[in-house]
């Protein structure tokens, strides 16, 4: 063979190494510039992002007995922790913090991501790329983001149900979770979101991430030290979260280092429906309000 057949060969396996590579990591994810072809009047394009929820999942979720909601922490006995990113409606142009999706998908990480349904109108695009990968899993998060218990009982309904149909609507999901803004809830609340198909979920790691006074250091060192198993992590992806995107990568090197499996809120509350261990689950030292780092 002689030298100029030889460098080419060479070449032609470095660029077909090289595409490869590229592929596989593109391939993971859609691009806004993508996501933002896909029309709502065009069903076959958002069947073919919608991820069915698992009927068990869905089903467990919604028959848990009234006194293990709103569902704060799985099970002390597993060693699992459930990430959740809130999406409130803010101001200004810029309300999506992509760099929180794509660590989440390049680390393979699962998560609930609890939308407004204010955000969704607002990021349709942002919105779609979440909903295109199976490790996220989508939820409820009211629409204006209201505090829900303070408001008349048709009010509330209506947050609920409008934010349902916009995100039923853009990606073919409907969300079977729902977490009440400012972590105010009551049984008033929660009986309507139940008639509504949702099981209300709040949380027991309050990150911390909206304070600006939170470095990523500090949000680091409060997530990893409350964790526990069973524990569901608040944080958020709409840039109210300050240091949200740095921390993270750290965050969840340090739970899986530690042993913890990282799943989706829905696979706590799996667990629990089909357990129902007495003494097992946790909620009793659930105190919101209490040991935060913050109440925003």
């Amino acid at each position: 063979m002689s030298t100029l057949r030889f460098i080419r060969l060479i070449v032609s396996l470095i660029v077909f190494v090289l595409f490869a590579y590229l592929a596989s990591r593109h391939q993971h994810f859609v691009t806004p510039e993508r996501a933002e072809k896909v029309s709502l009047n065009d069903t076959a394009s958002v069947a073919a992002i919608a991820e069915t929820h698992p009927k068990d999942a869905r089903e467990l979720a919604l028959e848990l007995p009234d006194t293990l909601l709103p569902f704060c922490r799985g099970l002390k006995t597993r060693k699992e922790v459930a990430l959740s990113f809130d999406a409130c409606p803010t101001s200004g142009k810029n309300q999506f913090n992509r760099a929180i999706a794509n660590i989440l998908l390049e680390t393979k990480t699962p998560a609930t991501v609890f939308l407004s349904g204010r955000w969704v109108e607002q990021d349709t695009a942002a919105t779609r790329l979440l909903a295109s990968d199976s490790l996220i899993e989508l939820g409820n998060h009211s629409y204006t983001h209201p505090h829900l218990t303070h408001i008349t009982l048709g009010k509330m309904r209506k947050e609920l149900e409008r934010t349902q149909k916009i995100i039923a609507d853009l990606t073919g999901q409907r969300p079977f979770l729902f977490r009440a803004p400012y972590g105010e809830v009551n049984d008033t609340l929660i009986n309507v979101a139940r008639e509504l198909g949702l099981a209300t979920v709040q949380f027991d790691v309050e990150s911390g991430d909206p304070d600006t006074t939170f470095t990523a250091q500090r949000l680091i060192k409060w997530v990893t030290e409350k964790s526990r198993n069973g524990s569901i992590v608040i944080m958020h992806i709409n840039n109210r979260g300050w240091h949200t995107a740095q921390a993270l990568p750290t965050i969840i090197q340090f739970l899986r280092d530690r042993g913890y499996i990282l799943v989706k809120v829905s696979a706590l509350m799996k667990q629990v429906s089909e357990e129902l261990l007495p003494g097992a689950l946790a909620h009793s030292d659930v105190h919101r309000g209490k040991d935060v780092p913050n109440r925003k």
